[in-house]
């Protein structure tokens, strides 16, 4: 520590030890100077700490320890572990905004490299202000954090609103996909009668058959059309069940009796083509039956015949 006034004739030089505090009360004038070193060490290997992370002197005030006043401090030149400060009252009397009082001034050392950190309180000061040169303090306390415990609102989800467009956009789009579409609407309608037409003449006409079949085609294609206007308008998945379900059951249910018309008329079919071989097979067989009557008639008359001649040939001789 030396005086401004005769930088050759310091006040004092002190050395104090680890976790020890100067007794003397430090007197902070304008014109005091002081320049505070120190060394990190490795405790465990003895080699020099460098680059420390955090090396600071604090300066508290006693009855106000909010207000603060920090110095940092720079690695010396030659390093080897070796940190100091110089703290220059006539340039950093400003820092202490005119607020007289004891400061307890405390050394801060912190670093990844160090388990724990290092809070020394070296000694106290006094920061005098002259009467000649009255100031009125420029220090305003800061606000302590006072705690809420407020219940926060609920957390509610929002989603993104659809920005609506302009209603001549949509019109024209929809006029030019239908307009687009109406050929392929024309030849499905056309399909639509010429396979209603087909099962007519491949099927024979019944009454379930006739109401089943069309039912079942027309709800069919009213089910593909609903999907398609789903996913032409975007409407929602509820709504799009709802009404699905409702034309799905009813096309089920005429498929079932599409189904069971046909298969009855199949199994009618086969029952009469198996009546018909089987009168098929008794007409062969009678036929079969007098054809070998008519030879074995054949056979007796040329036996006959040839009796007849053998006795003739017996009586010339």
């Amino acid at each position: 520590m030396k005086d401004k006034k005769d930088k050759s004739r310091p006040l004092g030089t002190v050395d104090v030890p680890l976790n020890e505090k100067l007794s003397k009360l430090v007197r902070l004038s304008k014109n005091f100077i002081a320049q505070i070193s120190f060394r990190i060490v490795d405790g465990a290997t003895g080699r020099p700490i460098e680059k420390l992370q955090q090396k600071f002197l604090r300066f508290s005030h006693s009855k106000s320890p909010e207000h603060e006043v920090f110095f940092v401090a720079k690695e010396h030149k030659e390093s080897n572990g070796h940190y100091q400060l110089e703290m220059v009252m006539s340039r950093d009397f400003v820092l202490f905004k005119s607020r007289p009082g004891k400061y307890n001034c405390e050394l801060i050392l912190g670093d990844c490299r160090i388990r724990a950190g290092l809070k020394w309180q070296i000694f106290d000061a006094f920061l005098d202000i002259p009467k000649s040169q009255p100031e009125e303090p420029s220090y305003k306390p800061r606000k302590k954090y006072e705690p809420h415990y407020e219940i926060l609102p609920e957390i509610q989800h929002k989603f993104i609103t659809v920005e609506s467009c302009n209603t001549n956009y949509w019109t024209v789009s929809f006029l030019f996909c239908f307009v687009c579409l109406l050929p392929l609407i024309l030849l499905i309608f056309h399909w639509r009668r010429f396979l209603l037409n087909a099962f007519e003449n491949i099927f024979p006409p019944s009454d379930d058959f006739l109401f089943s079949a069309p039912m079942f085609f027309n709800m069919l294609i009213v089910l593909f059309a609903f999907y398609f206007i789903c996913w032409l308008f975007g409407t929602q998945i509820a709504i799009q069940l709802q009404f699905a379900a409702v034309f799905a059951i009813s096309c089920c249910f005429a498929a079932h009796g599409m189904l069971k018309s046909l298969a009855i008329e199949r199994i009618e079919a086969e029952k009469e083509g198996i009546k018909s071989e089987s009168s098929q097979n008794d007409f062969e067989d009678e036929n079969g039956s007098e054809e070998d009557e008519e030879e074995e008639e054949i056979g007796t008359e040329n036996h006959f015949e040839e009796t007849e001649g053998f006795d003739n040939e017996s009586l010339i001789e």
